[in-house]
């Protein structure tokens, strides 16, 4: 008897510590589950805003200027004779001149907004660059007789400068997003810009119709100001890390034309003058130009939404 409670204590012992390794493998078990897994997804949404640097040429490579004849002194017998000394300075100084295609570096920086749409993106994009070694400039010279006096032409001489300072644009954006970390976009909108332009001019006849004086006039005539235009173009943009981007760009640029107002006076000096210092001939012109180019450029951006974490 006294065995067989023995027996059953330690039956009742045995299944008691079976439940509690039970328990223990089953909250091991718990412990053991993995955790939750949470992956970050390219996103281009936000804002953004980086530098960008590259190269700039422009497009039309001309300068134009045209003169009409001005008054003159009827003291001087080359200002009674038709044509006249003011008409053959016109003459002389309405020309065309080639200004050059050398390239430029423009550089700077930009800020955007993006909105995502699934692969589609739309967005908008404000930038300004600093151009350097823009200038561009080209001489031009003429030597025209008077019909009436064949012996004492006009000698002309002029150059005509232009410059790009800075340029800026805001364009909207609309892209396709070819791959979660890779964006192709067309762009497009207005584009604005400092630019300068000059003509210099200096016109003789060293002996003036046998006067014996010389008779000469010299000009400065220039004109700065803030153009505003249109732009188009695209790019790519690879973006290499959850906040930052790198892209390629081409853009298209016009300003219009500027043109300008100049005045060239051409006075007799000395004793054999009809009158010493009296104005010989004139002349009243324009200069026009072109502002426009072509923008090939690389920058960086910093996304300032960061990745999208989804959860799974």
């Amino acid at each position: 008897m006294k065995n067989s409670k023995l027996i059953l204590l330690a039956a009742i012992a045995v299944s008691a510590m079976a439940g509690i390794g039970g328990a223990s493998a089953a909250d091991m078990a718990v412990k053991a589950r993995p955790p939750i897994v949470a992956a970050p997804v390219l996103y281009w949404g936000g804002w953004y805003a980086g530098l960008n640097i590259g190269g700039t040429w422009d497009d039309n490579r001309n300068a134009d200027h045209v003169a009409v004849a001005g008054p003159c002194n009827a003291a001087f017998p080359g200002c009674t004779v038709v044509p006249n000394y003011s008409t053959t300075a016109a003459i002389a100084s309405t020309f065309g001149v080639p200004l050059g295609s050398r390239g430029s570096v423009i550089g700077g920086g930009q800020i955007g907004y993006n909105w995502q749409a699934a692969n589609w993106l739309f967005g908008i994009e404000t930038d300004i660059q600093g151009v350097a070694s823009n200038n561009r400039s080209a001489s031009f010279a003429a030597i025209v007789p008077n019909p009436n006096f064949p012996g004492f032409p006009q000698n002309y001489a002029a150059t005509i400068t232009r410059q790009l300072d800075y340029l800026g644009t805001v364009r909207g954006r609309v892209g396709f997003i070819a791959n979660p970390a890779f964006l192709l976009y067309a762009t497009g909108g207005l584009a604005y810009g400092g630019v300068r332009s000059s003509t210099t001019e200096a016109i003789t006849v060293p002996l003036c119709a046998g006067a014996g004086s010389p008779c000469t006039g010299a000009s400065f005539n220039s004109n700065s100001t803030t153009r505003a235009g249109w732009t188009v173009g695209g790019g790519g943009e690879w973006m290499f890390s959850p906040n930052w981007s790198v892209k390629g760009e081409y853009l298209y640029y016009d300003l219009g034309r500027v043109s300008y107002g100049t005045a060239l006076n051409q006075f007799c000096t000395g004793a054999g003058c009809a009158v010493n210092g009296g104005l010989f001939a004139s002349t009243t012109g324009t200069t026009t130009t072109r502002y426009n180019g072509h923008i090939v450029r690389v920058g960086v951006n910093y996304h300032f939404g960061g990745p999208v974490v989804a959860r799974y």
